[in-house]
């Protein structure tokens, strides 16, 4: 069973049972890290604020935690083993300025993000690579600008959609590296980009020089009972009965605005 394998898998590395914060759920410990396995059959969907509950109840106490599903690890075991690896610093580490960016094509950056990023890719405007040198070891994608507006001042925003590392890897300065190469060659005066509230607070942009700016609500989804493959509420016919309803725990805004008002 899924919840056995990724028990075996989490104590591997050290991590212990963890039973301070009460939860259906098995959790684990490992120094400021907390990890919670999320079995589908034992999820509450009657409190989509559920996840976000248990977050603030970890901060309390001095942890973060991370969520871990179990259609997620079922079909992007690697991803998760690479992102638990390098949050406790026990990945391979390349060294930033030994790489190079590249513009990449929409097949490239498709097959890395499907391959390295739990949500898959999206079908951004703007790709680059980071590369070791052959060896694509990130990816960031950006969106065409939008025309935004507060109040009476029109302004054009780009989207980071993506950022991913090979799975298994740390790349020091990745994002940064990546990040500054759009912002030099497109010079974007609003940028913006959501951080996955299920793995973290968005620490990493804040030292780019992001500012939160708000988060959004828990999203639903519906897991099939068989399969366990996730789809959106749209996709769901009258069959309901055959998937289960989740929600996330939404996503943090971030925003990097360079415009002079």
């Amino acid at each position: 069973m899924a919840v056995e394998d990724f028990h075996t898998f989490i104590t591997s590395i050290g991590a212990s049972e963890f039973v301070e914060i009460k939860s259906t759920q098995p959790m684990y410990q490992y120094g400021t890290y907390m990890f919670h396995f999320i079995s589908l059959k034992n999820y509450p969907p009657h409190n989509p604020e559920y996840l976000i509950e248990l977050i603030h109840e970890a901060e309390a106490k001095g942890y973060k935690l991370i969520h871990i599903w179990e259609d997620f690890w079922l079909h992007k075991k690697h991803i998760i083993q690479g992102r638990i690896h390098a949050l406790l610093g026990k990945s391979q580490r390349i060294h930033g300025r030994k790489t190079m960016v590249k513009r990449i094509d929409k097949h490239t950056a498709h097959a890395f993000l499907e391959t390295h990023h739990l949500q898959g890719a999206t079908s951004a405007y703007y790709k680059f690579g980071l590369y070791n040198k052959e060896e694509l070891v990130a990816v960031a994608t950006f969106s065409k600008s939008r025309i935004m507006h507060d109040g009476p001042n029109y302004y054009r925003s780009y989207e980071l959609e993506r950022f991913a590392s090979k799975s298994g890897f740390t790349v020091t300065g990745a994002l940064s590296k990546l990040l500054s190469f759009f912002i030099t060659t497109h010079n974007p005066a609003h940028l913006m980009t959501y951080a996955d509230r299920e793995w973290g607070a968005g620490a990493g942009y804040s030292k780019l020089g992001f500012s939160k700016t708000g988060e959004t609500a828990p999203h639903l989804f519906w897991v099939h009972k068989i399969t366990l493959q996730r789809i959106k509420p749209a996709e769901v016919n009258q069959n309901q009965a055959h998937y289960f309803a989740i929600y996330n725990a939404g996503s943090i805004k971030f925003v990097l605005d360079k415009r002079k008002v």
